[in-house]
């Protein structure tokens, strides 16, 4: 939006310069022209003067043909201007049709033509967003003013961008409201006929002081056209990168009464590449916003397509994000920009988008609702780019969901961001895929590689009976399993895969731009040791989540916590429950005490750190007894101690077996 409205800003202005200048030249005073009684040159030397007259600086014209009292062509038109934004303009050719024969004074114009139209500026006209009551004939142009055009320069915060985008708008508003263009329609009005026109064809712009990232029209096109007092405006623009935008708008004697904008396929490039917050290689926007009189909003309605973002969050290669549609009206209230009566549109499913920014005087704060009823889940991440997530997973997700989010806060400080969500799963099913083939073979024995690490190589191992290092559910301690399940994932048993409020913050703490939380429940944690790198992704994390959805669809939470507690690292090249009871205890997993069993808990979060401390004979530390009891404490909390088996457990301690390595 902040480019388009650029765009309108460089080319409507100079667009009704050339237009005036033109009404000037051809429509002015009495006895101009005798068109029929002239010769070429002596019609081409008089509207070089008019024009010298009118714009204050030096014009030339190649030539002129009279074709009818009523008609003349010119050629070759050129001027240099010494003052002023505009440094010159020319033109190829210039035709004019009157309204009736030239007898003394000029009648109005029925047509003009205007060909092969280039334009000079040395800098951008007056903005129109600005406060500047001096009127809207003030083409001074100020250098200082330079970066007036340009709100977010100094910041490339996308947060700055955003509000730098909400001022823009409100102070183009503010101008909208004036109405302005009554003074300069009353002019046109006398002197074009009821149904007359003026038109600009393949019109080029240049500018001297140009920022680097308004990209220039290769081509434009204008047209003025009058039905009794109404004036219609418009310009289409051809942008470099194939784009084009376009701009209608209708005045009176009372000022400008009504306006749209309409962007086909303009890349926003050069704005969102000056954002630190992602690597934006492209973005493709169309739609409309369109203005009347009196109305206190303006209609929107915008497609982003080829969205094209590369940032380590999103895996390796660059993410081509699905297509985007959202329409509402904007509006002012209370000093804050809000989107009204929003809807968004991904991959054919939809819902309502509320937005509120402001207010804008002060330290603005952002406020988004949104969500959807019946939403196919299954279609909006298949609708995701493969490198994300595999498009046969998606589909394995059937049913409907409905959600509804809230998030926001200090628009410049994430930090202080608050997130909430209210989802209903109940209709979502999970059909038979690749996936489901995947995590089929998890019932019996399977084939498991326990990745490399510094100073250990690589091992498979078969997870089940044949193994000599798996453990079966009923050979491992109740009070490790009870253990673990309080410190890794208390709601473990009564989940499906997600413990929500845990992955509210981790999204929180995404949304905020922290490093970001796990959020991981031991289903999460299983699905990527099984099938998943350990990259910090939203790839992985999504995958993730739909192969964990998959597990808890598919696999009891007894075998879950199974395989979970077999292939677990519990030391620098430990794996599996049973080597780890036997190397800091010398036991097997089934005669497992409760203080051994919270120790070992103790240890899944980091264990090649706290093994550092045990391998130098440190035993456990006074931390690590901490840390144990903690954990004894929350068994008892959780009912999986009684008091004497707590009391116990914490009179005892911890006794380790030497270290062997």
């Amino acid at each position: 939006m902040e480019r388009a409205i650029s765009r309108l800003r460089a080319v409507s202005r100079p667009r009704i310069l050339l237009l005036s200048a033109l009404a000037v030249l051809l429509l002015g005073g009495a006895g101009v022209l005798w068109f029929a009684t002239q010769s070429g040159d002596e019609v081409a030397t008089r509207v070089s003067e008019r024009l010298e007259g009118a714009l204050g600086g030096r014009c030339k014209v190649g030539g002129a043909q009279v074709l009818s009292p009523r008609k003349v062509t010119l050629s070759d038109v050129a001027c240099a201007v010494a003052e002023g934004p505009l440094v010159g303009f020319a033109a190829v050719h210039v035709e004019v049709e009157l309204d009736g024969a030239a007898l003394g004074t000029l009648p109005p114009v029925r047509n003009v033509l205007v060909d092969g139209l280039h334009v000079r500026l040395r800098s951008l006209p007056m903005d129109m967003g600005d406060d500047d009551d001096s009127g809207d004939d003030d083409d001074s142009g100020d250098d200082d003013d330079d970066d007036d055009d340009d709100d977010s320069a100094g910041d490339t915060s996308l947060s700055g961008i955003v509000q730098a985008l909400a001022q823009r708008f409100v102070r183009t508003k503010a101008w909208l409201d004036d109405r302005p263009g009554g003074a300069l329609s009353g002019e046109f009005l006398g002197r074009i006929a009821d149904g007359g026109t003026m038109r600009i064809e393949r019109g080029t712009l240049e500018l001297d002081d140009r920022p680097a990232d308004l990209p220039l029209p290769e081509e434009l096109s204008a047209r003025l056209d009058r039905t009794g007092d109404v004036l219609a405006i418009g310009f289409a623009a051809t942008l470099p990168s194939g784009g084009t935008v376009q701009a209608q708008a209708e005045t009176t004697p009372d000022g400008l009464s009504s306006g749209a904008l309409e962007l086909t396929a303009v890349d926003l490039l050069p704005l969102l590449e000056r954002t630190e917050a992602f690597d934006v290689r492209k973005a493709i926007v169309s739609g409309e916003v369109s203005f009347a009189a009196g109305e206190e909003s303006w209609p929107l309605q915008l497609q982003f397509d080829e969205l094209t973002v590369s940032h380590s969050f999103l895996g390796e290669e660059p993410a081509v994000l699905p297509p985007v549609g959202t329409r509402g009206s904007l509006a002012l209230s209370e000093g804050s920009l809000v989107l009204r009566k929003g809807r968004w549109v991904v991959a054919e499913q939809g819902g309502e988008l509320a937005v509120r920014l402001g207010p804008l005087e002060n330290e603005p704060a952002v406020q988004v609702r949104t969500g959807g009823q019946r939403l196919q889940l299954g279609r909006l991440l298949a609708a995701l780019p493969e490198t994300l997530l595999p498009d046969d997973w998606a589909k394995e997700i059937q049913g409907t969901m409905d959600l509804e989010v809230a998030f926001g806060g200090p628009l410049h400080d994430r930090a202080k961001w608050a997130l909430d969500w209210d989802s209903d799963f109940s209709r979502m099913v999970l059909a038979d895929g690749e996936l489901a083939a995947q995590v089929r073979r998890l019932h019996g024995p399977f084939s498991h590689v326990i990745p490399a690490r510094a100073g250990h190589p690589a091992q498979r191992r078969t997870i089940g009976p044949a193994d000599p290092h798996f453990v079966a559910w009923k050979d491992i301690s109740t009070w490790l399993s009870a253990a673990v399940v309080s410190t890794e994932d208390a709601g473990f048993f009564t989940h499906s895969g997600f413990e929500v409020n845990e992955l509210k913050e981790a999204m929180l703490d995404n949304l905020r731009e922290g490093d970001g939380r796990g959020g991981s429940t031991i289903t999460q944690q299983l699905a990527k040791n099984l099938f998943l790198s350990g990259e910090r992704t939203l790839s992985r994390k999504l995958k993730e989540a739909v192969i964990s959805w998959r597990l808890e669809s598919d696999l009891p939470k007894e075998r879950i916590l199974e395989i979970y507690l077999n292939i677990a690292e519990w030391a620098p090249g430990i794996y599996g429950i049973r080597d780890a009871a036997d190397h800091y205890f010398a036991r097997t997993p089934k005669v497992l005490k409760p203080e051994e069993a919270a120790f070992l808990a103790s240890l899944l979060p980091s264990p090649r750190r706290y093994h550092g401390y045990y391998h130098r004979g440190r035993g456990v530390t006074k931390n690590r007894q901490e840390r144990v009891h903690q954990i004894l404490d929350t068994m008892l909390r959780l009912g999986s101690l009684d008091r004497r088996q707590h009391a116990l457990a914490r009179v005892a301690g911890v006794e380790l077996a030497r270290c062997t390595f």
